[in-house]
């Protein structure tokens, strides 16, 4: 494709002003700018396909970001780029239900059912379908309830042994 293109320049030189050679030189340019941004595409693929698997995830997002300024016609490049950020908000999403989960088993396990409790309706707030949040909320709440039993049954034999001291 660049011998053409010489080809052509060289033709351009002698007669500047031809049409059918300009014609020629601007679809020949054409192609090399639509090839070169396939090679981008392409590389950019593979590359970002290597991070993903190496599960470097922001970098191959950061790699097909680059490669769609330069080819953002490219829908294979703009597919994958979409999936990988869509991996990448459900990672961080795992993640912070991870942490919240962490937080209120922490306060579960010193018996702060209700602060255990909070905790995990935040974290279903953004992670509605978490298994271990949902098994979690059961345990905070049967605590919770249960402390408010405890503390029923605290009050109610306290009124019994002021009843007891009275009389």
């Amino acid at each position: 494709m660049e011998d053409s293109l010489n080809t052509v320049e060289s033709g351009l030189e002698a007669v500047p002003d031809d049409a059918d050679l300009l014609a020629l030189r601007d679809e020949i340019l054409q192609r090399l700018d639509q090839r070169e941004k396939q090679l981008i595409a392409t590389t950019a693929l593979a590359e970002a396909q290597e991070l993903r698997q190496q599960n470097q995830l922001q970098e191959a997002i950061a790699v097909l970001s680059r490669a769609l300024r330069e080819a953002p016609d490219n829908s294979e490049v703009a597919a994958f780029y979409a999936q990988l950020e869509q991996e990448q908000a459900q990672l961080q999403q795992q993640a912070a239900a991870a942490e919240t989960l962490a937080i209120a088993q922490s306060l579960l396990d010193r018996s702060e059912f209700t602060d255990a409790y909070q905790q995990v309706q935040q974290g279903l707030q953004q992670s509605p379908n978490d298994s271990a949040l949902l098994a979690l909320k059961k345990k905070s709440n049967s605590g919770r309830h249960c402390s408010r039993c405890v503390i029923k049954r605290k009050n109610s034999l306290s009124k019994t042994h002021w009843k007891m001291r009275s009389a």
